[in-house]
C-alpha cells in the first residue's frame, strides 16, 4: 500500500496460521471514495493468499469481520480499494505465459469464493494476437482514423516521460475524466499517481503513452498506453480510454492506431490487456485467450 492511499483509506493485515505455519494471509481495506448504491463504503480484501481451499476459509472470515465492523454491507475480492490499483483474479488462460501485472492465483480459487457465498461483480478479458493480426486490427483502425471529421477535430499527442511530476499533474485530471464510470474506479490524489508511475514507466519507451487532444476546446479527452513485457517478447496494449464527450466519435480510433502501431513497427505479438467484456472489437480478429473477474457479496 502506497502512503498516499494510505492517507485517506484504512487497512488491516491478517495472517492466519496452522500448528505454526503460515496458511494464508490477506488485507482488508476500505476507500471511503468508493460507495456501493445505498451510499455505503465497499471493503476490500487484496493480497489474498491461501494455501488451499480449506485455507481460505479463516483468511476471509478474519477479514470480513473486521470489514463488518467499520460498517461495510458489501466486499469485493481480490481487491485492495479500487480499480486503480491491485484488483481482480484469473479464471481461464492459465495456460497462457503470464505478463507483467497478471494475476496468478490458484485454479481452484474462483470456485472457492464461490463456495463462500461471492459471485462476479465484474468481468474482463485479455486476446493474445498474433503479429499478423495486430496488423489486421491496425489497418482497420487506420482506415478508421483518417476519417476527416476526426483528424480535424482530435490529435494525438505524446507527452515526454522526463519530469514525472508534471507529467502526473496532466494525466491526474485525465484520468478521472475517463475512468469516471468505469467499474471500481474512484478518484485518487495526485501524489498517489505519482508514486506509482515510477513502476510503469519503468516498462514504457517514448511514445508509449498517447493522449488524445481536442483541437477546439483544448482540453485532454483520451488516453491509451502500451508497456513492453521483455520476459514473453510481447507488446501490452494496456489502457485505451476517452472521455464520455467523444465516446461514440470514433475517436477512440485514433489511439488505437497509436497503440497497435506500436506493435506493427516491432513486429511483435501483442496481447490487450484487461479488456471489459462489453467491448467486443477484438473479437473480430481473435477469440478471448483469458479472463479474469472481481468477485463480491453483501455483508
Amino acid at each position: 500500500m502506497t502512503a498516499a492511499f494510505t492517507r485517506y483509506a484504512q487497512t488491516q493485515s491478517f495472517v492466519c496460521g496452522r500448528d505454526g505455519r503460515k496458511i494464508g494471509s490477506a488485507v482488508a481495506s476500505v476507500n471511503p471514495r468508493l460507495r456501493d448504491a445505498s451510499g455505503s463504503p465497499i471493503g476490500h480484501i487484496g493480497q489474498l493468499e491461501a494455501e488451499s481451499p480449506d485455507a481460505l476459509a479463516p483468511v476471509l472470515s478474519a477479514c470480513e469481520s473486521h470489514l463488518r465492523g467499520q460498517s461495510v454491507h458489501s466486499v469485493w475480492a481480490p481487491s485492495t480499494g479500487g480499480a486503480h490499483r491491485p484488483h481482480r483474479l484469473m479464471t481461464a488462460g492459465f495456460e497462457t505465459a503470464a505478463h507483467l501485472g497478471e494475476p496468478r492465483n490458484p485454479r481452484w480459487l474462483p470456485t472457492a469464493l464461490a463456495q463462500h457465498g461471492y459471485s462476479v461483480q465484474h468481468a474482463w478479458s485479455g486476446y493474445d494476437l498474433e503479429p499478423d493480426q495486430v496488423q489486421a486490427f491496425h489497418a482497420r483502425c487506420a482506415s478508421a482514423a483518417s476519417d476527416p471529421a476526426l483528424t480535424g477535430r482530435y490529435g494525438v499527442e505524446f507527452p515526454d516521460f522526463g519530469d514525472t511530476v508534471s507529467l502526473a499533474a496532466r494525466l491526474h485530471p485525465l484520468l478521472d475524466c475517463v475512468w469516471a464510470s468505469h467499474f471500481g474506479y474512484a478518484p485518487m490524489d495526485r501524489d498517489e499517481l505519482v508514486q506509482q508511475m515510477p513502476g510503469m514507466l519503468t516498462f514504457m519507451q517514448p511514445g508509449d503513452l498517447a493522449i488524445l487532444r481536442d483541437r477546439r476546446s483544448g482540453a485532454d479527452a483520451g488516453i491509451a498506453y502500451v508497456m513492453r513485457d521483455a520476459a514473453i517478447g510481447r507488446i501490452l496494449l494496456h489502457t485505451i480510454a476517452v472521455s464520455a464527450a467523444v465516446r461514440k466519435t470514433g475517436a477512440a480510433y485514433l489511439l488505437m492506431e497509436a497503440g497497435l502501431g506500436i506493435g506493427v513497427r516491432t513486429g511483435l505479438p501483442a496481447i490487450a490487456v484487461l479488456v471489459d467484456q462489453s467491448f467486443r472489437a477484438f473479437d473480430r480478429i481473435s477469440s478471448p485467450t483469458r479472463s479474469y473477474a472481481v468477485y463480491g457479496k453483501k455483508l
